[in-house]
């Protein structure tokens, strides 16, 4: 796998504003010769107003660009080819027009990064592959690139009257940019801290469910030079005017998933967490 430095790289030129596909050198197809395609994006649930990047590759060596197209999201894409064999890359809602003329062969587009920070609000960036055959309608599924790691709750079980103040909840070590293509292994080898998210109010007798939600991209735990550097969330707040960290190692989180944590503070250097699968992203989420 390539560095994130390495592919970024390859993104930045492959994402120019204006972009036309390079000549092929062996020629256009005739036009009487082309085929057309229906393409059938199956997001769920759909995403009205989002925008899709269609780009079609044969599937023969040496995968070559025969097909590209943005549009704006419809239930059928259209895509004119030569007869045989496909792969079909769609991407929605990326944030960076993409320059096929760097994009020619589809082992570039494979190496294509998107960074958190620029993904918008309300339109996740999603992608999805398919093989078909020229001529021969075929869906393809669309999966959220980032995935969630909710903060479900938190218990204070200090002696009644102590008060969890000054609550706040952020993720460490997790990945600031991922491979667009990429469905598992996700091994960053640049790792950022988040932003602290603040609870509502100090925390009580009473347990409170926050429902935080912190977006970030896949990553998988089960790598030993992980173990290290593995994601946590960290959940801070003031405990009679001391200053209180807690932090709970994350299991690996798949493309488009979530994870549920529910923390139990219960010391100054004390805590518990259960972390659990809260399955899909949902999509309508910020």
């Amino acid at each position: 796998m390539l560095s994130s430095a390495a592919a970024l790289s390859l993104c930045l030129p492959a994402c120019r504003r204006s972009a036309e596909p390079a000549a092929d050198p062996e020629g256009p197809a005739p036009r009487d010769s082309l085929i057309r395609t229906r393409i059938i994006p199956r997001p769920d649930p759909p995403l009205p107003g989002s925008w899709l990047d269609l780009a079609v590759y044969r599937e023969d060596p040496p995968q070559k660009l025969e097909f590209q197209a943005r549009s704006p999201f419809s239930d059928t894409l259209e895509a004119a080819t030569p007869p045989g064999d496909k792969r079909v890359v769609l991407i929605a809602n990326c944030p960076y027009r993409l320059n096929y003329a760097a994009l020619q062969a589809y082992e570039s587009i494979e190496q294509l990064v998107c960074r958190l920070e620029d993904e918008l609000p309300g339109r996740p960036v999603m992608s999805g592959t398919a093989v078909l055959q020229a001529g021969m309608p075929r869906e393809v599924r669309l999966e959220p690139l980032r995935g969630e790691v909710i903060l479900v709750s938190v218990d204070n079980s200090l002696p009644a009257g102590t008060l969890l103040e000054n609550p706040r909840v952020r993720l460490c070590n997790v990945s600031p940019a991922a491979e667009l293509l990429r469905t598992g292994d996700f091994h960053p080898v640049e790792t950022k801290d988040g932003e602290y998210t603040a609870l509502p109010h100090a925390i009580g007798y009473f347990p409170v469910r926050p429902g935080i939600r912190l977006p970030c991209y896949p990553f998988d735990a089960s790598d030993p030079a992980a173990v290290l550097n593995a994601a946590r969330l960290e959940f801070t707040c003031e405990i009679e005017g001391a200053p209180c960290r807690y932090q709970v190692r994350l299991p690996s989180l798949r493309r488009g998933g979530t994870l549920c944590v529910e923390l139990i503070i219960s010391g100054r250097e004390r805590h518990s967490a259960r972390v659990y699968d809260g399955g899909p992203l949902r999509l309508d989420s910020p």
